[in-house]
């Protein structure tokens, strides 16, 4: 049986896709803040499929997943800043691929901006390299502190993932590690107070 991949997260929702589009680069408005979605590869080399789980069934999906799938080791991974869906998506996959693990992934919108807004950013708009590099500094600042913010508006919702995730594994007999990285480890820490 393949290994799985779960995804716990809790930034907003775009209900009418199945895709890396499928949640959004920026946190929730609801108040059921934590929500998961299985994960599998999709068709093209880097697409993916996504299935939100119901409302409030996220305990249960999980307890599930585990009980029902291989008796491989899980692996509870925390990704760092300026990480989009996809490549927090990819490097789920690379831990899936190199370690033979299951991966219940907490993913927290750590970047501000999409892809095309990051893209245009890289365009020269300044004749002098000294303003163009200023302005890219003052870019990568701002971000870092959005993604503060939402660090630490992410810190709760660690704290259920991890309650439902330590509830889930209770009784079975999967091995399961802790991976954050980066950025990530703040809201570790953040959730510790």
């Amino acid at each position: 049986m393949d290994n799985k991949i779960i995804l716990l997260t809790n930034r907003g929702i775009r209900e009418n896709r199945t895709g890396v589009t499928l949640f959004k680069n920026k946190m929730t408005n609801f108040t059921h803040r934590l929500r998961c979605a299985s994960v599998e590869a999709g068709s093209n080399y880097k697409g993916f499929k996504l299935a939100l789980e119901d409302e409030g069934n996220e305990q249960d999906f999980i307890i599930e997943s585990i009980t029902s799938g291989n008796n491989n080791p899980w692996v509870f991974f925390i990704h760092g800043n300026n990480q989009t869906l996809e490549k927090n998506l990819k490097k789920c996959f690379k831990l899936k691929e190199l370690y033979n693990v299951n991966v219940l992934a907490f993913s927290w919108p750590s970047v501000h901006h999409g892809k095309i807004r990051g893209f245009l950013n890289y365009i020269p708009r300044q004749p002098n390299i000294g303003m163009y590099a200023t302005r890219k500094l003052r870019g990568k600042l701002k971000q870092y502190g959005k993604a503060l913010i939402n660090a630490q508006l992410s810190a709760p919702d660690l704290v259920n993932a991890l309650e439902i995730t330590s509830t889930a594994f209770s009784g079975v007999t999967n091995k399961l590690t802790f991976i954050s990285h980066s950025l990530g480890n703040y809201v570790v820490e953040l959730s510790n107070h």
